[in-house]
Protein backbone atom coordinates (compact mmCIF):
# COMPACT_ATOMS: atom_id res chain seq x y z
CA UNK A 1 0.00 0.00 0.00
CA UNK A 2 1.51 3.19 -0.86
CA UNK A 3 2.00 5.78 1.78
CA UNK A 4 2.22 9.05 -0.09
CA UNK A 5 -1.78 10.33 -0.12
CA UNK A 6 -3.06 10.04 -3.56
CA UNK A 7 -3.37 14.13 -4.14
CA UNK A 8 0.43 14.25 -3.13
CA UNK A 9 1.62 11.24 -5.37
CA UNK A 10 -0.26 12.91 -8.65
CA UNK A 11 0.04 16.17 -7.45
CA UNK A 12 -3.49 16.66 -7.52
CA UNK A 13 -3.72 20.17 -5.51
CA UNK A 14 -1.09 21.97 -7.15
CA UNK A 15 -3.80 20.76 -10.69
CA UNK A 16 -6.10 21.93 -8.66
CA UNK A 17 -4.86 25.43 -7.86
CA UNK A 18 -3.97 25.84 -11.27
CA UNK A 19 -7.43 25.59 -12.98
CA UNK A 20 -8.88 28.28 -10.47
CA UNK A 21 -6.47 30.97 -11.47
CA UNK A 22 -7.66 33.55 -13.61
CA UNK A 23 -4.44 33.65 -15.96
CA UNK A 24 -2.63 30.09 -17.47
CA UNK A 25 1.17 30.49 -18.07
CA UNK A 26 2.09 28.45 -21.59
CA UNK A 27 5.59 27.28 -22.25
CA UNK A 28 5.49 29.09 -25.33
CA UNK A 29 6.12 32.13 -23.05
CA UNK A 30 2.00 32.76 -24.04
CA UNK A 31 -0.66 33.02 -21.26
CA UNK A 32 -4.44 32.30 -20.99
CA UNK A 33 -7.15 34.23 -19.09
CA UNK A 34 -10.23 32.93 -18.19
CA UNK A 35 -13.39 35.92 -17.46
CA UNK A 36 -16.42 34.35 -16.72
CA UNK A 37 -20.06 36.65 -17.68
CA UNK A 38 -23.63 35.74 -17.25
CA UNK A 39 -23.49 34.84 -20.41
CA UNK A 40 -20.18 33.11 -21.86
CA UNK A 41 -17.11 32.26 -21.03
CA UNK A 42 -14.36 34.40 -22.61
CA UNK A 43 -10.78 33.04 -22.95
CA UNK A 44 -7.59 35.40 -24.07
CA UNK A 45 -5.10 34.63 -26.04
CA UNK A 46 -1.72 36.81 -25.40
CA UNK A 47 1.80 36.82 -26.35
CA UNK A 48 3.22 37.22 -23.01
CA UNK A 49 7.00 37.01 -22.93
CA UNK A 50 7.24 35.16 -25.63
CA UNK A 51 11.02 34.62 -26.28
CA UNK A 52 11.30 34.48 -30.48
CA UNK A 53 13.67 37.25 -31.33
CA UNK A 54 16.29 34.85 -29.26
CA UNK A 55 15.57 32.28 -31.87
CA UNK A 56 15.27 34.24 -34.92
CA UNK A 57 11.72 32.75 -35.46
CA UNK A 58 9.58 34.97 -37.60
CA UNK A 59 7.04 36.58 -35.82
CA UNK A 60 3.93 34.61 -37.96
CA UNK A 61 5.18 31.46 -37.22
CA UNK A 62 5.78 32.71 -33.36
CA UNK A 63 2.11 34.13 -33.22
CA UNK A 64 0.91 30.15 -34.78
CA UNK A 65 2.44 28.54 -32.60
CA UNK A 66 1.64 30.05 -29.58
CA UNK A 67 -2.12 30.44 -30.67
CA UNK A 68 -1.63 26.32 -31.17
CA UNK A 69 -0.51 25.56 -28.02
CA UNK A 70 -3.46 27.69 -26.53
CA UNK A 71 -5.83 25.71 -28.65
CA UNK A 72 -4.47 22.42 -26.76
CA UNK A 73 -4.01 24.11 -23.01
CA UNK A 74 -7.87 25.86 -23.61
CA UNK A 75 -9.39 21.80 -24.65
CA UNK A 76 -7.92 20.72 -21.45
CA UNK A 77 -8.89 23.75 -19.02
CA UNK A 78 -11.95 22.73 -20.08
CA UNK A 79 -11.99 19.49 -19.36
CA UNK A 80 -10.49 19.80 -16.23
CA UNK A 81 -12.40 23.10 -15.41
CA UNK A 82 -15.56 21.67 -16.34
CA UNK A 83 -16.58 24.36 -17.98
CA UNK A 84 -19.90 24.46 -19.90
CA UNK A 85 -22.43 26.51 -22.36
CA UNK A 86 -20.78 29.14 -24.58
CA UNK A 87 -17.05 29.98 -24.78
CA UNK A 88 -15.59 32.58 -27.01
CA UNK A 89 -11.80 31.98 -27.86
CA UNK A 90 -10.10 35.30 -28.56
CA UNK A 91 -6.52 34.33 -30.58
CA UNK A 92 -3.59 36.36 -31.13
CA UNK A 93 -4.32 37.84 -34.86
CA UNK A 94 -2.57 35.96 -37.65
CA UNK A 95 -2.36 37.29 -41.23
CA UNK A 96 -2.65 33.94 -43.14
CA UNK A 97 -5.93 32.20 -43.10
CA UNK A 98 -3.78 28.76 -43.68
CA UNK A 99 -2.50 29.57 -40.18
CA UNK A 100 -6.04 30.54 -39.10
CA UNK A 101 -7.11 26.78 -40.14
CA UNK A 102 -4.14 24.91 -38.47
CA UNK A 103 -5.25 26.58 -34.88
CA UNK A 104 -8.39 25.93 -35.83
CA UNK A 105 -7.37 22.21 -36.08
CA UNK A 106 -5.68 22.14 -33.40
CA UNK A 107 -8.40 22.85 -31.19
CA UNK A 108 -10.94 20.87 -32.95
CA UNK A 109 -8.05 17.42 -32.21
CA UNK A 110 -7.82 18.37 -28.78
CA UNK A 111 -11.64 18.70 -28.18
CA UNK A 112 -12.04 14.97 -29.38
CA UNK A 113 -10.66 13.99 -26.02
CA UNK A 114 -13.71 15.31 -24.43
CA UNK A 115 -16.44 12.92 -23.41
CA UNK A 116 -18.54 15.93 -23.06
CA UNK A 117 -20.31 16.90 -26.76
CA UNK A 118 -19.30 20.31 -28.45
CA UNK A 119 -19.64 22.33 -31.35
CA UNK A 120 -16.65 24.34 -32.82
CA UNK A 121 -17.60 27.28 -35.64
CA UNK A 122 -14.72 28.66 -38.08
CA UNK A 123 -12.39 31.23 -36.71
CA UNK A 124 -13.25 35.03 -37.79
CA UNK A 125 -11.05 37.08 -39.33
CA UNK A 126 -10.28 39.05 -36.09
CA UNK A 127 -9.10 35.67 -34.08
CA UNK A 128 -12.38 35.05 -32.26
CA UNK A 129 -13.87 31.49 -32.26
CA UNK A 130 -17.20 30.42 -30.90
CA UNK A 131 -18.08 27.46 -29.23
CA UNK A 132 -20.61 25.48 -27.22
CA UNK A 133 -19.38 22.57 -24.38
CA UNK A 134 -22.20 20.36 -22.77
CA UNK A 135 -22.98 21.09 -19.57
CA UNK A 136 -23.06 17.78 -17.59
CA UNK A 137 -22.66 19.59 -13.93
CA UNK A 138 -21.47 22.37 -11.89
CA UNK A 139 -18.04 23.81 -12.60
CA UNK A 140 -15.39 23.27 -10.68
CA UNK A 141 -15.41 27.22 -9.53
CA UNK A 142 -19.49 26.76 -8.78
CA UNK A 143 -18.36 23.48 -6.90
CA UNK A 144 -15.71 25.07 -5.02
CA UNK A 145 -16.51 29.34 -4.71
CA UNK A 146 -19.48 31.32 -3.68
CA UNK A 147 -20.00 34.66 -4.41
CA UNK A 148 -18.21 37.45 -3.03
CA UNK A 149 -20.21 38.61 0.15
CA UNK A 150 -18.30 41.94 -0.45
CA UNK A 151 -18.20 43.03 -3.88
CA UNK A 152 -21.42 40.69 -4.47
CA UNK A 153 -19.92 38.92 -6.78
CA UNK A 154 -18.41 41.39 -9.01
CA UNK A 155 -14.86 41.31 -8.48
CA UNK A 156 -14.76 45.14 -8.01
CA UNK A 157 -15.66 47.95 -5.60
CA UNK A 158 -15.65 51.51 -6.11
CA UNK A 159 -11.77 52.96 -5.72
CA UNK A 160 -11.29 56.31 -3.41
CA UNK A 161 -12.07 59.23 -6.12
CA UNK A 162 -14.75 57.91 -7.10
CA UNK A 163 -16.66 57.62 -3.42
CA UNK A 164 -15.30 61.23 -2.66
CA UNK A 165 -17.27 62.36 -5.80
CA UNK A 166 -20.39 60.27 -4.16
CA UNK A 167 -19.61 61.99 -0.64
CA UNK A 168 -19.47 65.58 -1.57
CA UNK A 169 -23.03 64.98 -3.94
CA UNK A 170 -24.55 63.16 -1.05
CA UNK A 171 -23.08 66.17 1.07
CA UNK A 172 -24.77 68.71 -0.97
CA UNK A 173 -28.18 67.00 -1.15
CA UNK A 174 -28.35 66.75 2.76
CA UNK A 175 -27.78 70.24 3.83
CA UNK A 176 -29.25 72.26 0.61
CA UNK A 177 -32.51 70.04 0.20
CA UNK A 178 -32.90 68.11 3.45
CA UNK A 179 -31.89 70.93 5.31
CA UNK A 180 -29.71 68.85 7.65
CA UNK A 181 -26.84 71.18 9.05
CA UNK A 182 -25.02 69.55 11.27
CA UNK A 183 -23.84 65.92 9.85
CA UNK A 184 -21.36 63.51 11.54
CA UNK A 185 -20.11 61.51 8.84
CA UNK A 186 -18.75 57.46 9.47
CA UNK A 187 -16.61 56.08 7.24
CA UNK A 188 -13.98 53.39 6.84
CA UNK A 189 -10.88 53.70 8.16
CA UNK A 190 -9.18 53.29 4.50
CA UNK A 191 -11.33 56.21 3.08
CA UNK A 192 -10.78 58.53 6.08
CA UNK A 193 -6.80 58.01 5.57
CA UNK A 194 -7.50 58.78 1.53
CA UNK A 195 -9.38 61.98 2.12
CA UNK A 196 -6.84 63.13 5.20
CA UNK A 197 -4.70 63.63 2.20
CA UNK A 198 -6.50 66.89 0.98
CA UNK A 199 -9.99 66.12 0.24
CA UNK A 200 -11.38 65.89 3.85
CA UNK A 201 -10.61 70.18 4.32
CA UNK A 202 -12.06 70.74 1.06
CA UNK A 203 -15.42 68.80 1.72
CA UNK A 204 -15.71 70.64 5.41
CA UNK A 205 -15.12 74.11 2.80
CA UNK A 206 -17.47 73.15 0.78
CA UNK A 207 -20.39 72.19 3.49
CA UNK A 208 -19.81 75.91 4.95
CA UNK A 209 -20.54 77.53 1.42
CA UNK A 210 -23.78 75.56 1.53
CA UNK A 211 -23.80 76.88 5.46
CA UNK A 212 -23.40 73.12 6.68
CA UNK A 213 -20.89 71.78 9.36
CA UNK A 214 -19.31 68.84 8.44
CA UNK A 215 -17.14 65.59 11.53
CA UNK A 216 -15.51 61.99 10.70
CA UNK A 217 -16.13 59.17 12.66
CA UNK A 218 -14.69 55.59 11.11
CA UNK A 219 -15.72 52.38 12.09
CA UNK A 220 -13.41 49.15 10.19
CA UNK A 221 -16.95 46.91 10.28
CA UNK A 222 -18.84 49.09 7.84
CA UNK A 223 -17.94 48.25 4.15
CA UNK A 224 -15.48 50.01 2.63
CA UNK A 225 -17.69 51.39 -0.16
CA UNK A 226 -19.79 52.63 2.33
CA UNK A 227 -20.41 55.69 4.32
CA UNK A 228 -23.35 56.83 6.53
CA UNK A 229 -24.61 60.23 7.90
CA UNK A 230 -26.07 61.28 11.14
CA UNK A 231 -27.37 64.34 13.04
CA UNK A 232 -24.35 65.84 15.02
CA UNK A 233 -27.36 67.40 17.46
CA UNK A 234 -29.28 64.27 18.08
CA UNK A 235 -27.66 61.51 17.11
CA UNK A 236 -30.13 59.80 14.48
CA UNK A 237 -28.94 58.36 11.50
CA UNK A 238 -30.37 60.63 8.36
CA UNK A 239 -31.23 58.06 5.60
CA UNK A 240 -30.37 59.96 2.40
Amino acid sequence: RDKIPMFDRFAVENEIERCLRRKIWLQSGGYLFFDKTEAMYTIDVNSGRSNSSKENINVEETLVRINMEAAEEIARQLRIRNIGGLVICDFIDMRYRRNQRRVLDTLKEAMKEDSAKSTILGMSDFGLVEMTRQRTRESLIQTLFTHCPYCNGKGIIKNFESLTIELERAINKLISQQKEQKLEIVIHPQMDEFLNRGDKNLLSKLAKQWKGEISFKTNDELHLNSFEFYNLDDGKKIEW
